[in-house]
Parts: C-alpha cells; structure tokens; sequence
C-alpha cells in the first residue's frame, strides 16, 4: 500500500541522480523540498538511501519526490504543445534590492549574487535585455528596501508599480515614483500559491510572441499595469 503510487524504478538504489542537466541555474522557485533536493544534486551525484539520510526522510518519500521532479513537464515542452507564451525571466538579487531580468542569459558565473543593482542594469542593456526594479518600496522581513535609492538609477525603461505581494502603500509609492521618472510600470503577481496567480498582471496593446518582443515592448514603455481586481490601479506617466 506504502509503494502503489510509486515508480519501483526510483527506488533502485543503484541510480545516480544529478539535475544539473534538468534544472535551470535558479531553482529558488522550486517547492522547500525539491529546492532541498536540487541543491543537494547540483554538484555531486547522489542515490535514493543518501537523499533520504541527508533529508531525514524514509526512502519511498523521496522516491515519490523523485518521481515527481522527474514527471514535470519544462516550460518550453508546455509552450510548444499549447501555443500559450512562457518566457523565462530571472528575479536577481542586487545589493539593493531585486531586479527583473529580461531577454539576458546570466549565470551565477557571470553574475554573482549581491552585486551593484545600477552595475547589473549596465551589463543587462549591454547584453540586450532589460532590468527592471522589482517591488522597489516593499520592505523586507529584515526592514530594508530600495526605496529612494530608485531615483538614482539609470539606464531604466519602466519599473515594478504594482506587485500583488506588496501593500497598497508600498504599490502606491512605486507608482508615483514611475509617473516621476517618466518610466513605463509593469505589475506582476509574485506569485508563492496557485491563489495569487494574474492577480496582477501587465498589459501590452498587442500580442507578444517572443522574448524579443517582450524586452522591445519593455525598452518602449509600451506596457501598463494593471490590478486584477474590482478596484484597478494604474500608473500614470507624467
């Protein structure tokens, strides 16, 4: 009863698993335990009985786990059977605060983490992408944001003006520094729960079929955001 709703292959404990291959460079999204996994695997093999030991866990847990990561379908095997648009972008955590990445390839090679945040928009422009402040007046469980920093950065093309994560107040602050700067506003739902899904959401007044039409449309200002609920909220560019 223990084992019907697990693949026996997953607890062979002659197999090796290594996701460095199967996984991008930033798994921060991942679920606590598979994140726990991804880490674990990274650089080293490791078989069932020593995941189990390692996460303190019995070993048909972490075949269940296994088998799970293993069935999960990539994001661009999903976009090309359904036709709906995935892109795949990267919250970066700067010195500063976070930023959204767009359009630009960087490894944790190329951009280690804690970095300047103006450094980072430089070498995300040079590259062809575009970086873009993320929830730039919400203030961490340690107290700190970006805050007035925001002004000074330059080499921008639009900012997060409202993140469904956020308070109405640190949203509102965000807005009024875009329409300030004259910069574009994008909103996002920062999703952690299925719930908050395209609770906020960007709108652009066409179709978007790539990433090189999202960062044009991002480098443009050609976007607005909006909050998808009966009280919208929008950013005004002065």
């Amino acid at each position: 009863q223990q084992v019907r709703d697990v693949d026996l292959r997953f607890l062979d404990p002659g197999v090796l698993y290594w996701w460095r291959s199967r996984l991008s460079k930033d798994v921060q999204q991942l679920p606590a335990q598979e994140y726990e996994v991804a880490l674990l695997t990274r650089d080293r093999a490791q078989t069932v009985d020593s995941l189990a030991s390692v996460l303190g866990m019995n070993v048909i847990d972490v075949a269940r786990l296994l088998q799970r990561m293993m069935g999960r379908e990539p994001f661009e095997a999903i976009r090309e059977r359904s036709g709906f648009p995935i892109f795949r972008g990267l919250e970066y955590s700067a010195a500063e605060g976070h930023l959204l990445i767009y359009g630009a390839r960087l490894g944790r090679e190329e951009l280690p983490l804690g970095s300047p945040m103006q450094e980072v928009i430089h070498r995300v422009n040079a590259l062809g992408g575009v970086a873009v402040p993320a929830h730039p007046f919400q203030v961490s469980l340690l107290g700190a944001s970006l805050g007035e920093r925001l002004y000074a950065l330059t080499g921008l093309s639009c900012i997060e003006a409202i993140n469904a994560s956020a308070t109405p107040a640190e949203n509102r602050r965000a807005q009024v520094a875009a329409g300030r700067m004259n910069l574009a506003g994008i909103a996002g739902s920062d999703a952690h729960g299925l719930p908050l899904v395209g609770r906020a959401c960007t709108l652009f007044p066409a179709p978007v079929r790539c990433m090189d039409e999202l960062v044009v449309a991002l480098k443009c200002g050609d976007v607005r955001p909006y909050w998808n609920e009966p009280a919208p909220a929008t950013c005004h560019r002065g």
